[in-house]
Order: structure tokens, then C-alpha cells, then sequence
């Protein structure tokens, strides 16, 4: 699904907001079923009319999911709501969101939902590693380490949480940058509380079926991929992908 369903130039309401498509970003399925489009648009309040008042900002579709990943959504964008009060440079602000009813895939419900955020973002991580292997060119030692420092800090916040919360998405695709030059944590619907020692039985199979459905497989600590029942799921996974990630990185 490569093809973005909002024209360029179309003007939609979001919640309080009102929204123009100025570019559309990319196209990906992050989870099983679940599609999200990106694109770069500028935003101001209904209630503020005056020209001067738009903003540029980001806006995400999740096209057409299911009841389930609805529910993932509306829990996503409580804890982006959340986020967002707290406030952290490196980890993106919810401005708005709409969840709306779609054309039904055969007899099973669908939804479009839309989360505005504050940020204008420009690519992920995995669009400029791509540039540079296409042009043959090394990613500056202080560009690594401003990614590197940008990740461990969001990360370190999350983690300072209570309870502490583990960003479950760090990969190439799951960190972008914005216009002015920041790194930040922008997918929150992987996201997860630590799982304590001392499980049962069914609650680990709980865990292996919420990992397949919220997680990439190349986005699994070893703690995630077997997980024991004397350790549970820790911090411990965040801090692992977050070396990793500037490893591949650099």
C-alpha cells in the first residue's frame, strides 16, 4: 500500500483542529494489518481563523484496522496524551486525533484513526542511511552520536516513568527527524509496561501472543524472544535496542 489516500492540498478537521495535506511522507505496515501513512501538513485550531496561525506539523493514518487494532489505537493515543503532558523534547507531542467508522472489509468492521502531532517530521532513520549508501557516503561521527544521545535520552525518560514504560519500536523506522534537526520516538502502540518475575503459565502465553502481534521479530531483545520466568520482561530491552540500534548505525 504505497499509494497515500489523502490528496495533496485536501483540508480535513481533526478533532479541534483543521488540517491541509501539504506532503505525503511514506507507507508502511508497522504491525500485521496494520498500515500507517505519514505526511507533512500545517494545522491551526477551528476556532483560530487568522492566517498566521498555521503551523506545520505531522499527521498519521492508520487505514482501516480492525476492532482489535482499534482498541490499540484509542490506548495508544491515551498514552501519547500522557506523553505529552510530561513532555520530553525527544519523544513526539499528540496535538490531536479522530477515530472514524470506514467501509467494512467483507463483514468485519474497519476504522481510519489520525493522531496530529506537533512536530514536522522529515524522514526516519531508515531514509538517511538509504541516502547514504546511495551516494556512497559515510554518516558523520557527530551526526551518530547526536542520534545516539537524542534515542538513550527518550528512552532514559521512559524508563523514569512509574511505572517505567518500554518503547518496543526502536529500529531504523521507528525513530524520526524533524525540521529542526531532533531525533525522536514517534510509535507508541508497541509500547509496554515491564513484566514482572513470577508469571503463570497462562500470563506467558499472554506475553508470547501480545509480542507477535505488537512486535517485529528483528525488534525483540533476548529477554523478549524466550522469555524466563525468573527474569520477566525488564528495561532491560529498551537499553538493549538502543546500543543496537546505534551499532547498526553507525
Amino acid at each position: 500500500m504505497t499509494r497515500p489516500s489523502l490528496p495533496l492540498e485536501e483540508a480535513l478537521t481533526i478533532g479541534g483542529h483543521v488540517v491541509r495535506v501539504e506532503r505525503f511522507l511514506r507507507s508502511e505496515e508497522k504491525l500485521k494489518d496494520y498500515y500507517l501513512e505519514s505526511y507533512q501538513v500545517t494545522a491551526r485550531a477551528c476556532t483560530d481563523k487568522s492566517e498566521g496561525s498555521w503551523k506545520p506539523c505531522t499527521l498519521r493514518k492508520a487505514l482501516r484496522v480492525t476492532e482489535a487494532l482499534r482498541d490499540a489505537c484509542e490506548s495508544e493515543i491515551q498514552l501519547l496524551s500522557l506523553l505529552t503532558k510530561a513532555g520530553h523534547s525527544n519523544v513526539v507531542h499528540l496535538l490531536d486525533h479522530y477515530v472514524v467508522s470506514c467501509a467494512a472489509v467483507g463483514d468485519t468492521p474497519r476504522w481510519d484513526v489520525f493522531y496530529l502531532f506537533a512536530e514536522s517530521e522529515v524522514r526516519t532513520l531508515a531514509d538517511i542511511l538509504e541516502e547514504h549508501r546511495r551516494l556512497g557516503t559515510h554518516i558523520p561521527e557527530e551526526r551518530v552520536l547526536r542520534i545516539g544521545i537524542d534515542v538513550v535520552d527518550a528512552v532514559a525518560f521512559l524508563h523514569r516513568l512509574r511505572p517505567p514504560l518500554l518503547y518496543r519500536d526502536i529500529r531504523l523506522r521507528g525513530v524520526v527527524e524533524t525540521v529542526s534537526g531532533s531525533f525522536k520516538l514517534f510509535s507508541f502502540i508497541s509500547a509496554a509496561f515491564p513484566l514482572a518475575y513470577g508469571f503463570s503459565q497462562d500470563q506467558l502465553s499472554a506475553v508470547y501472543e501480545d509480542l507477535e502481534c505488537f512486535t517485529d521479530r528483528d525488534c525483540r531483545s533476548p529477554e523478549m524472544t524466550e522469555v524466563q520466568y525468573e527474569e520477566g520482561v525488564t528495561e532491560k530491552s529498551g537499553a538493549f535496542f538502543a546500543g543496537l540500534l546505534v551499532f547498526r548505525y553507525d
